[in-house]
């Protein structure tokens, strides 16, 4: 699971478009069985919700920006959407590593990736990427009932849910972005992430919010909340 910037930002340069096809990428994304031999020979695909709110955007209406253009919170919706798609689609043998698999080509990403046949999905997510991946896991899963196994990976994603240790004013400013910004730019950060879960109308994981009150629910955008709660096996 990748995140990928939110509608109205700047878009990713052509360097790191490029990039994202071509660049070395240790670890799991590594198409090379001599440094993944565990998943080099899997499909291997990034999912991008596009609206930077980590698969959990719901919002029926858009909201604007000072300019008036629209701007939309519906990851969830974007994350279904390439589910489907990638359901619908006859799984190719990989008789070799398979390059990376990614929906900024789509002619090319969505060839030969039928998850509906699969037996098995790693879904693993870093950054806000890993907020998303626990907080999807269960509607991953219930898509896909023919696995014979599935795993969450998260990588960099347990952000503290706490308030900030005390700190001068100017110094609690640096931490987040501008040290000269009003005071808003100092809000903690477990309000900045309630105020997030509230505007983009956020829902999906079902079983923390099952487990939380309606007051409570925003909670679930942490991962080690939504986490903690995961239901379905």
């Amino acid at each position: 699971v990748k995140s990928v910037a939110p509608s109205g930002l700047p878009r990713a340069s052509d360097v790191e478009r490029r990039n994202l096809h071509s660049s070395p990428r240790p670890g799991l994304l590594d198409p090379s069985p001599a440094h993944n031999p565990a998943f080099a020979y899997f499909h291997r695909v990034l999912l991008g919700y596009c609206d930077g709110g980590s698969f959990a955007g719901n919002r029926e209406a858009a909201l604007h920006d000072s300019s008036g253009r629209p701007v939309w919170f519906r990851g969830r919706r974007n994350l279904d959407a390439q589910l489907e798609a990638l359901r619908g689609l006859s799984l190719a043998p990989t008789p070799s590593a398979v390059p990376l698999q990614t929906f900024s080509e789509p002619s090319v990403a969505l060839r030969g990736l039928g998850l509906a046949d699969g037996a098995e999905l790693l879904l693993a997510g870093g950054s806000a990427g890993g907020l998303g991946a626990p907080f999807s896991a269960e509607r991953v899963r219930a898509r896909l009932p023919q696995l014979s196994r599935f795993k969450l990976l998260l990588l960099s994603a347990f952000f503290l849910h706490r308030q900030p240790e005390p700190l001068p004013r100017a110094a609690a400013c640096r931490r987040t972005f501008d040290p000269a910004a009003s005071s808003a730019a100092c809000t903690p950060w477990p309000d900045k992430m309630r105020a997030l879960y509230e505007l983009m109308h956020a829902s999906g994981a079902p079983g923390c919010e099952r487990a939380l009150s309606a007051t409570e629910r925003w909670r679930c955008i942490f991962a080690n909340e939504s986490g903690a709660r995961l239901d379905g096996g």
